[in-house]
């Protein structure tokens, strides 16, 4: 898992478990808790996350015309954090791209943490970039470019629990638009 995803569940998991524990001062019944924790927004019953390989099977050979790199497989869980992560790496000379797959199952802090844009519209035109909503196959999203360290992403958020990230270094904004397209987000919407 790259650095900034794990260090964003970490964070999302600390605040989880943060809140969890000031709510239970040992004397609050189930139906107590249980209505706390539904307030909160963090944990909703019955989702729990598929499986790391189901969401890896959805990983293309190629991006963007680059050869994926990474030999192995990528597996996240912290416990009864209940998430799944997926990742491919495509590289040629000083071209990058990633293709992540985040299943938040009941976390929605998870969900918050990693895409805080969700339910909102951005539009900001800066010197050096921008980053804008748009939707991709029917889903919110949002994408952003950096002239200025030549990065570019696109993150989709389907059925307010999955979270697709495509990123590139040196790649065109448009390449990492053909790839987001050429990615089988429907599938998601039926796990």
């Amino acid at each position: 898992m790259n650095l900034r995803l794990l260090s964003i569940v970490l964070f999302a998991f600390l605040g989880t478990t943060f809140f969890a524990c000031q709510g239970n001062s040992g004397d609050t019944t189930t139906d107590e808790t249980e209505a706390q924790e539904g307030a909160k927004g963090s944990k909703l019953p019955g989702i729990s996350a598929v499986a790391w390989s189901d969401l890896q099977a959805l990983i293309p050979n190629t991006a963007a015309g680059l050869p994926r790199t990474n030999a192995g497989e990528d597996k996240s869980d912290l416990g009864d954090l209940g998430f799944s992560h997926a990742l491919g790496v495509y590289d040629q000379g000083d071209r990058h791209v990633e293709v992540q797959f985040l299943d938040c199952g009941s976390q929605k802090t998870i969900l918050s943490t990693v895409a805080p844009w969700f339910g909102k519209n951005i539009e900001d035109q800066l010197r050096t970039g921008f980053e804008s909503s748009t939707t991709v196959q029917g889903f919110p999203a949002i994408e952003r470019l950096n002239n200025v360290d030549g990065t570019s992403e696109i993150e989709v958020v389907i059925k307010d629990r999955f979270v697709v990230i495509v990123a590139g270094k040196n790649v065109e904004l448009q390449d990492l638009r053909q790839v987001t397209d050429g990615l089988d987000l429907k599938k998601l919407e039926s796990f």
